[in-house]
């Protein structure tokens, strides 16, 4: 990348370099508002 000021690069290799990670509480979240039929109705 061009032109990045040292924070952005650093903030820019950290986000490379992470390592993913799965968040229990926010895919049982997600789960449940998929799963609900009258609110996903009103989205789609």
């Amino acid at each position: 990348m061009t032109n990045l000021s040292p924070r952005m690069s650093q903030l820019r290799e950290q986000s490379i370099n992470a390592i993913p990670t799965l968040d229990p509480e926010r895919a049982l979240l997600l789960t449940q508002f998929y799963q609900n039929d009258q609110l996903f109705n009103k989205i789609s």
